[in-house]
This record gives C-alpha cells, sequence and structure tokens, in this order.
C-alpha cells in the first residue's frame, strides 16, 4: 500500500488522481479500497499454494486497468454500480473515513503494523505457520544449491559414492515390472469369465502399464547414471540432474512434493497394491483354467496413481450393473465415525486422505483447525452448510489442464459437512490431499 501511494508521485496513486472530484464523492474512498484489495492480493501469495492454486503476478497493469474501469463506471453511473464492480474487479474494501485527504491517507497507511495477521487475508495461524516454514525450506534450498560439489578430506564418502549408493539401492527396492502373466490370450479368456466386461479391468491393465513404463524409465537412468559415475559413459544433461536429485534428495522429472526416500517408499507400496490387486484376480481365474499357479504375499496397501480414472471406472461398472447412463451417477459422501474415535484419532490421517487447514470433530463436520479441541454437541443431526471441497493428488494443487477441462492433478469435489458457510473454507484454502509431502 505504501508502495502504491508512494510520495513525491512515484506511486501508482498520486495526489493529483487521489484529489479529482470530477469522479464523483466515492472517488477517494473506493480508489484506496480498490489498492487495499490489490494488496491482499499480493500479499496471499506468500502463503503459497495455499493462497493461490496458480500464482498471477497481479502487477501494477493489472490495478491501472482496474482504476480505469472503476472511474469509467462511476461516470456512467449516478449511483455506486456495486455489481458491475464486483464482477469486474472484485470485492471492494472501504476501510477509510470520509473526507480523508491524500496526507491523511499515507500517515494511515504509515501508521499500520508492520507484520499482518494472517486474518487480514482470510487465513489462520496454521497458514501463517506453513509460510514460515516454506520460507525455511526455500532458504535451506538455496544454501545447499550454492555449496561446492567437492568433498571434504575428513568426509567418510564422496559424493560419486554417495550416489551410486543411493541409485543402486533404489534398484534394489524397485521391481523391474509389475507381474504379469505371459499367456494373455488365456489369461483374458478367464478374466472374461471371472470378472466380465469390468472397466476397473481396463483401469487396472492402464495403471499398471504406467507404472511399468515408470520402473523402466527409473532402471535405465540409474544404470546410466552409475555408469556415468565411474566414467564409462558420458555425463548427459539429463544425468547430470539426476546425480543433483539424488544428492539433494529430491526428484528429478516427477509430479510429486515428496522427498526422493519418501517418494520410493510410496512407489513400492503403490507397485505392491497393483500387484496384490492382479494376484487376487489371478487366484479367481487359477480356479477357472486350473493351469496357472500363484503365491499371493502379503502388501502394503496404497492408492491407484490416477485416481480419478479409478472413480470413473467404478461409476462404469454400477452404470452397465443399472443399465442406465453414467452420466446420470454422481458420488455422494459421508463422513462416518465409530464409538471408539476420538479427536486424535480423527486428526490422524496417515496413509488416508489428509485434510489441510482444517479438521474433523467428533459429529462429523468439517471445523477450524484452532477451534478442534472444543468439544461438540454430539447430539447434533443437521450442519449448517456443505462445503465442496477439492480432492488433489499432491500438495502442488496445481497441475497441466486435461481433456476433461479440469487440472491434472484434481480428482474430484467431496461434499463435507460445515459450520461455517462454503466461502469461508475456500479462503483458507482449505481442500484435500490424497499424500502429504513428508
Amino acid at each position: 500500500m505504501l508502495r502504491t501511494f508512494g510520495s513525491g508521485g512515484t506511486g501508482v496513486v498520486t495526489e493529483k488522481m487521489y484529489n479529482e472530484t470530477d469522479k464523483g464523492p466515492a472517488w477517494a474512498k473506493l480508489l484506496f479500497g480498490l489498492c487495499l484489495f490489490n494488496s491482499v492480493l499480493h500479499e496471499r501469495k506468500k502463503y503459497g499454494r495455499l493462497g493461490w492454486n496458480i500464482s498471477y503476478g497481479f502487477n501494477d497493469s493489472d490495478l491501472e486497468v482496474s482504476m480505469q474501469q472503476l472511474e469509467i463506471l462511476l461516470k456512467e453511473h449516478t449511483d455506486i454500480p456495486w455489481k458491475a464492480l464486483t464482477y469486474l474487479i472484485g470485492e471492494i474494501y472501504k476501510p477509510v473515513q470520509d473526507g480523508y485527504s491524500f496526507p491523511d491517507v499515507c500517515t494511515y497507511l504509515e501508521s499500520l503494523p508492520n507484520y499482518d495477521s494472517p486474518e487480514v487475508f482470510g487465513m489462520n495461524e496454521n497458514a501463517e505457520k506453513a509460510c514460515r516454514q516454506n520460507q525455511a525450506y526455500n532458504l535451506i534450498d538455496t544454501i545447499i544449491s550454492v555449496q561446492p560439489r567437492l568433498s571434504l578430506e575428513l568426509s567418510e564418502k564422496t559424493n560419486d559414492e554417495i550416489v551410486t549408493e543411493i541409485a543402486t539401492d533404489i534398484m534394489h527396492q524397485l521391481p523391474e515390472v509389475v507381474d504379469v502373466i505371459p499367456d494373455k490370450d488365456a489369461m483374458q479368456k478367464a478374466i472374461n469369465m471371472v470378472v466380465g466386461n469390468s472397466a476397473l479391468m481396463t483401469v487396472l491393465r492402464q495403471e499398471i502399464d504406467r507404472f511399468n513404463n515408470l520402473l523402466t524409465i527409473i532402471h535405465k537412468s540409474l544404470n546410466l547414471l552409475v555408469l556415468a559415475v565411474k566414467g564409462e559413459i558420458i555425463m548427459s544433461d539429463m544425468l547430470e540432474e539426476a546425480y543433483s536429485a539424488l544428492l539433494s534428495q529430491k526428484i528429478a522429472a516427477y509430479e510429486s512434493c515428496k522427498p526422493l526416500g519418501s517418494w520410493v517408499q510410496d512407489l513400492v507400496r503403490r507397485v505392491d497394491f497393483f500387484t496384490l490387486w492382479a494376484e487376487m484376480i489371478d487366484e479367481n481365474v487359477v480356479k477357472v483354467i486350473k493351469s496357472i499357479s500363484q503365491s499371493q504375499q502379503s502388501k502394503s496397501p496404497s492408492t491407484p496413481d490416477m485416481t480419478d480414472s479409478f472413480l470413473t471406472g467404478i461409476l462404469q461398472n454400477h452404470a452397465r450393473k443399472l443399465g442406465i447412463s453414467v452420466d446420470s451417477l454422481v458420488f455422494n459422501f459421508e463422513v462416518k465415525t465409530s464409538k471408539h474415535d476420538t479427536e486424535e484419532t480423527l486428526n490422524d490421517l496417515k496413509h488416508r486422505t489428509s485434510i489441510k487447514d482444517a479438521a474433523f470433530t467428533i459429529s462429523s463436520t468439517i471445523t477450524t483447525s484452532s477451534d478442534k479441541q472444543q468439544t461438540p454437541d454430539t447430539d447434533t443431526k443437521s450442519t449448517k452448510s456443505v462445503y465442496e471441497c477439492p480432492l488433489y493428488r499432491t500438495s502442488a494443487r496445481a497441475g497441466t489442464l486435461s481433456s476433461t477441462g479440469h487440472s491434472t492433478n484434481f480428482v474430484t469435489a467431496v461434499s463435507l459437512p460445515s459450520d461455517h458457510s462454503p466461502d469461508f473454507w475456500v479462503m483458507r484454502g482449505v481442500a484435500l490431499l490424497c499424500q502429504l509431502d513428508d
């Protein structure tokens, strides 16, 4: 705001512009409110993905265009056209009193505290904590990126040895492919007898093909990286990027916010999940064709990589079963609890869908994180409103535009009972995540 109302005519808003009387009596107040609105848009960016899913510049040209729109609308209308202003610009703030001169406005701005409370931007203390953590992580990443690659003489291992060890360990943990049955014709015939024309079988095949391609790329890249470290082949730009990623425990060229170690463990669980899924079908197929023998292993549960495809497969199966159009089906959601649930267990979301910047109460109602220690009325049957909470694959939230018109990171919207209006949660950036960053 101080930069916008800069002294000496250096800001976007000058004293001459602020004091123009031919634009109506509400010009000064609305101009100040518009500039404050622009400042709030700017400051929300410091909260990262909680502030804006997709960061936008909101530069001076945007503010200048909005000021021109405000000027035109005030000249063309006797009364303030609030609907038009809200549509063209956004919600306008009106914090200053009538009759404030330009110097009064500058004095008012200088009297504001240097620290902005998160409530000003519709956030809470958890968002402020996340903001500070992101700033610390960025600082650490910057420090690490400028460190020299040469190892100290007292170091036990060189960087090349560390990268080679990590690459070898990853290749040891990950299988080369997800196991499939070699006799595809016999398997397909048996599958049709057991599960019929199931859309989930298509999902399973697509997921296995996707993970097989990923596993092939991982093993090939790591093998080449080990050879390049040994000096047997040339270190290309791609291998150099992989080398740096392994040293910094990051993932190269993959859509995930997890560190390298957690991502490898998560990938192992996902591969085991689809292996178990295929083995369960194989066991039923064995009973039909009597010629294939498989041993079942205990696997850790995980989730499909393309969750939206899995949900679409469920809808297609149900539509075929009932003989109706798949477009007529929608998902309904109900948050269920048991008599053994407590506030701690409801918020222990490890290995489950996680909710950011909110919490569930005993009455299965979404509430603010700061209020989760309050005891709600467990006999309440109805809630004030329902929040259509977006479900994302990763905490990055933003993705590329898919053929469905949605982001590739977006899965679906989940209806959650709420003790606040939906606008309250939208302002706080509350969303469900399929996986956390740790």
